[in-house]
């Protein structure tokens, strides 16, 4: 897909920042991709329109939403999971909190009747640092938009 222009993705995974006396976390996950497609400003209205997904309780593992707001471009959304640790014993929390962040924005072709990219960048079970998500996110946001208006 990459070679014909039409997508490209990639991401990965890495250790969150150790809690003391816990059970070894998630490890963060980290994914951007583009495609090639028609997506413009009514597009990305719509979708901040559309509602959140509600809060999910599974007994264990709440996942709530936190914001949904228009930035660079596209729409920013950030989720909050509150995990129970089993069997939690002093000094680990009884509950650790990740959060996920996901941003997904347009590149507009300035040539007429071409499609233009729509770009998504993920974060995902980040341990207690939803700044450091944003920072990373906001990174990806810069070097892709860089790399695909060079094309």
């Amino acid at each position: 897909m990459r070679a014909s222009g039409m997508a490209d993705a990639g991401g990965g995974t890495k250790a969150n920042q150790e809690i003391p006396g816990c059970p070894t976390l998630i490890k963060i996950s980290f994914g951007y991709g583009w495609t090639s497609a028609y997506l413009d400003k009514t597009t990305v209205d719509s979708m901040l329109k559309a509602l959140q997904d509600p809060a999910k309780d599974y007994g264990w593992y709440l996942e709530e939403p936190v914001s949904k707001k228009a930035y660079k471009n596209g729409v920013l959304e950030w989720r909050k999971d509150t995990v129970t640790i089993a069997g939690g014993h002093a000094p680990c929390p009884d509950k650790v909190v990740y959060y996920d962040g996901k941003w997904m924005g347009y590149l507009s072709n300035k040539a007429a009747y071409q499609p233009g990219k729509i770009i998504t960048i993920s974060v995902t079970f980040l341990y207690n640092s939803q700044q450091q998500g944003q920072a990373w996110i906001d990174e990806y946001i810069d070097k892709l938009t860089e790399a695909l208006s060079s094309k």
